[in-house]
């Protein structure tokens, strides 16, 4: 994006590009970190400076603040686990709906209050399952749509004065709109408790699933 908007020159772009990747190849294992650094962000600039220049590594943070990047952190690790969520709810339910058509007429007693109360079959049981889960599929979906938005631009808190374009991080970031207020984009913690909620919820619906049969 800096290079795109012009802040930066190709060249050093590309240094910066080179020096993030092989970083990321490392992975976080590779390096330690000091307590020299106040935290992460800096010592992680300074892994860059020494792999890139200066002229690269130090201008990463044009238009940026560590609030609108912590920001974009959190939000991006809270879609990949909602993601997963999902994924896993979507396969669950893809197995549950098969022994559901294989069971149709597979008997089995209801239970209530730990007694067999009524007859029921294997796949209305199966069905009762399938219907939290596409629920709890919905609660998920909603959380993830409301947590993937972009803070980045907001800088510390009123935005930056260099031509930045938010679409493009949005773009390379996978996110699928902007967080519009910057405020509100690095103050907000809503996006959190509600993954959390959400997630929470979908442990307390499985739970529930032994209590009837």
């Amino acid at each position: 994006m800096l290079h795109r908007t012009g802040l930066m020159a190709l060249e050093p772009a590309q240094r910066l590009l080179t020096a993030l990747e092989e970083i990321q190849r490392a992975g976080s294992r590779a390096y330690t970190y000091s307590e020299a650094y106040e935290d992460l962000y800096f010592a992680v600039e300074a892994k860059l400076i020494g792999l890139a220049g200066a002229d690269a590594g130090g201008n990463l943070q044009i238009a940026r603040s560590r609030n609108d990047i912590d920001a974009a952190m959190i939000r991006i690790v809270l879609r990949e686990t909602l993601l997963g969520f999902m994924e896993a709810l979507s396969e669950l339910r893809g197995v549950l709906i098969e022994r559901a058509l294989e069971h149709i007429d597979a008997l089995m007693p209801g239970y209530t209050h730990n007694q067999p109360a009524q007859p029921t079959t294997l796949a209305h049981y199966l069905g009762g399952v399938i219907g939290v889960l596409e629920r709890d599929s919905r609660r998920l979906r909603f959380a993830y749509n409301t947590v993937n938005r972009n803070p980045l631009g907001a800088a510390a808190m009123t935005t930056s004065g260099f031509p930045i374009r938010r679409d493009l991080t949005s773009t390379y970031l996978g996110f699928e709109g902007l967080a519009e207020n910057a405020i509100d984009a690095v103050g907000g913690v809503d996006h959190t408790l509600e993954a959390v909620s959400t997630a929470l919820t979908c442990g307390t619906t499985s739970r529930g699933w032994s209590s009837i049969c």
